[in-house]
This record gives C-alpha cells, sequence and structure tokens, in this order.
C-alpha cells in the first residue's frame, strides 16, 4: 500500500483534474488572417473621403487641411478637425494606436462626428477607427488617389451624367 502522502496528492491531482473547465482542455486555433482590403472596398464605407495634409495637434483634436476632396462636399483647402481619441480609445486590442503626424498627407475616411460641438471648425470621426487613415507617399499620391474607385474616372463619369451626356467610357 503506497504511503499516505501519496494517497493525498493522487486525491488532489485528481480533484484538480476534475474540477477544471472543460474549455481548458478545448483545441483553440488562431485567429483569421487580417482581411487586405483594396482601396475600392476600404473607401467604399466611408460618407467622406478626402486626401489632406495635417497641420495641427490641440491635444483633443488633430486639425488638417483638404487638399483632394474625392467624397463628400469637401473643398480643397477646407478645414476641419479629426478626433483621434475616439479613434485610439475604440481600437481593437492589441491594435496599434493611430499617430497623424504633422506635415504628412494621409487618405482619410471621415464620418460626422457627435463630439466637439463648441468646435470653431467641423469635427470628423474616422470612418474605419485606427484602419481609417491611410498615408499618402511622397510621390506618387496624385497618382493614388486617381487610381482609387473615387479618382480622376469616376469624377469625370459624374460630371458627364450631371451635364447630361452619354454616360460611357471615361
Amino acid at each position: 500500500m503506497p504511503p499516505l502522502s501519496t494517497i493525498a496528492r493522487m486525491v488532489a491531482v485528481s480533484a484538480l483534474v476534475a474540477l477544471t473547465p472543460r474549455a481548458a482542455f478545448a483545441v483553440s486555433e488562431p485567429p483569421p488572417d487580417p482581411i487586405r482590403l483594396g482601396l475600392y472596398e476600404w473607401m467604399g464605407v466611408a460618407p467622406v473621403v478626402i486626401a489632406a495634409h495635417i497641420i495641427a495637434d490641440d491635444a483633443k483634436f488633430v486639425v488638417a487641411i483638404a487638399t483632394t476632396p474625392i467624397k463628400g462636399g469637401f473643398s480643397a483647402g477646407d478645414s476641419f478637425a479629426i478626433d483621434l481619441r475616439q479613434a485610439n480609445r475604440d481600437r481593437d486590442p492589441g491594435a496599434p494606436a493611430l499617430d497623424l503626424v504633422k506635415g504628412k498627407a494621409y487618405l482619410l475616411l471621415l464620418r460626422a462626428s457627435t463630439r466637439g460641438q463648441g468646435a470653431s471648425r467641423p469635427v470628423f470621426a474616422l470612418e474605419r477607427g485606427v484602419r481609417g487613415a491611410r498615408e499618402l507617399p511622397l510621390e506618387g499620391s496624385a497618382a493614388t488617389i486617381d487610381a482609387g474607385p473615387l479618382g480622376r474616372h469616376s469624377r469625370k463619369k459624374e460630371r458627364r451624367a450631371v451635364v447630361g451626356h452619354a454616360p460611357g467610357p471615361a
């Protein structure tokens, strides 16, 4: 017969195994790879799409000037604020924080924000959170904008429809 201490250890291990939740023994799979969205899919959900330069960060909102309005009724030179705090606060666990750097150009997906009611300029939130901004390259930013679904070719078709021309190839 085994000693009493060995029996006590066996009872303790048996109790531990019996009381452990079954989820601890389940096989878990790694999360799926993130979906890589093309420019068309990425921009499609936003009511406002703008290429803009960041000009200031007043610690509450990031201030930008629109350089190329793509969708949403802005015009070049319009100043607006971006609620970057909300995007960083509401990001997925493990996702890196977004930092919009002063002096750089970004393609921004925006929607009207409920914050900033008393602000001197309109305040917008990033549509896809921290994934709602893409830095534009120093060279070729115009090509990136024109390649998008709402770029130069789509604007030509839109103008033709407004003027009354028959739609055709751009």
